[in-house]
């Protein structure tokens, strides 16, 4: 008999899918039926749901709704799971559907797990409770799906048995702009340099959003002087958010820095083919998947909100983590983009990690480590 797997997602975010598709593949090869039920964001939040035509996806509708000033999001998925042998939820407090399949686990043989980083790595003030909360539903799952080892700490420290976890190494599907940046010869840089008025080599780029967590601010006081060290150092930033105002601001006053706006895809390659390094002192997540698969080492700080894939990076490696002073990260910089021997040797750590931090191999955990639920069910 077919056993089947129901993966439940607030929403599915276009950098999901290709995960998705090749999950479902290996499944298949295993006679185990795929189905994701995913809903949509709540309407002008980011990021937007991606609703694609394969069979196996089917949309639901999600009902957002606030108590006590917190959001709570409601998903009608509880009947579409009861033929399930695993369903697998995301680890949130709000999402009401939990509690219920928490308390159906009780009375049920269908395995439920958990997938998520194990604890909100920007909680902070009020929240905290909310993640005491969390952290003591998670032992009361039949498997676990972490995002990197740390959730694999997090989550064992708190007496979830380790062998029922499964590190996927949270990853995303880097192969376009992987072959993009190598099909992009240098006098296509050379040209394109030219267009946006930048003469020199000394080249710098931030991708990604604009927002508070992201310190912004930290970001152009640095550049500030970085400049004054390095007469031909320009920046590329691209990206939107609450906090764009500042970036267009100081873009007005500094013609070596060129603001872009918001570019998705392959389309930003080219200017990451222009740039020595990439800059981002604030929070750091999947962007260091953008750092290995186009060759442009990172240089972030040590604060401790980074998300879990803050692991992959390796000081002196493939980035460089730098104290979270203004005067260390714009030092540092100023340092390694006239030091082409330690620079070479991040670009090489890159190359390395792009390799190993795949969506390829993250599909292959992940249903390596449904399956052996599946087993033990069976057993």
């Amino acid at each position: 008999m077919t056993r089947k797997v129901t993966i439940v997602q607030r929403i599915l975010p276009h950098y999901r899918v290709p995960f998705f598709r090749l999950l479902e593949k290996k499944l298949c090869e295993h006679d185990v039926e795929f189905e994701l039920l995913f809903g949509r964001e709540l309407t002008g939040t980011v990021p937007k749901t991606m609703v694609i035509e394969d069979k196996w996806a089917i949309e639901v509708e999600n009902r957002y709704f606030s108590i006590f000033g917190r959001e709570f999001i409601w998903q009608p998925i509880f009947a579409k799971t009861s033929k399930s042998d695993i369903v697998v939820v995301e680890q949130a407090n709000r999402l009401l559907i939990n509690y219920l399949l928490l308390l159906k686990r009780v009375f049920s043989t269908s395995k439920l797990a958990f997938w998520g980083h194990g604890k909100n790595f920007q909680a902070k003030g009020g929240k905290k409770f909310s993640e005491m909360f969390k952290r003591l539903m998670c032992t009361n799952v039949d498997w676990w799906f972490g995002y990197t080892d740390m959730t694999r700490k997090i989550v064992s420290d708190l007496g979830f048995n380790p062998k029922q976890i499964t590190v996927v190494r949270n990853s995303i599907d880097t192969r376009e702009l992987t072959a993009t940046y190598e099909s992009i010869t240098e006098s296509e840089s050379d040209e394109l340099a030219n267009e946006m008025g930048i003469s020199g080599g000394n080249v710098a780029i931030y991708c990604g959003g604009l927002y508070e967590e992201k310190r912004i601010p930290f970001l152009l006081e640095s550049c500030a002087k970085i400049k004054q060290q390095v007469d031909d150092f320009a920046m590329i930033i691209i990206g939107d958010g609450p906090h764009a105002n500042y970036v267009q601001s100081f873009a007005a006053k500094n013609k070596w820095l060129v603001y872009l706006g918001p570019i998705s895809g392959s389309e930003r390659v080219k200017y990451f083919a222009l740039s020595k390094v990439m800059l981002m002192p604030g929070l750091v997540g999947l962007a260091v998947l953008d750092s290995f698969a186009l060759s442009t080492p990172m240089i972030t700080t040590d604060i401790p909100i980074h998300s879990p894939e803050f692991e992959y990076l390796e000081s002196g490696v493939n980035c460089v983590v730098t104290k979270d002073s203004i005067i260390d990260y714009a030092s540092q910089v100023t340092v390694l983009l006239d030091d082409t021997v330690k620079l070479q040797v991040l670009v090489d750590g890159c190359i390395q990690s792009k390799h190993e931090y795949t969506v390829e191999a993250m599909a292959e955990r992940y249903s390596e480590g449904l399956i052996k639920l599946l087993e033990s069910k069976s057993a």
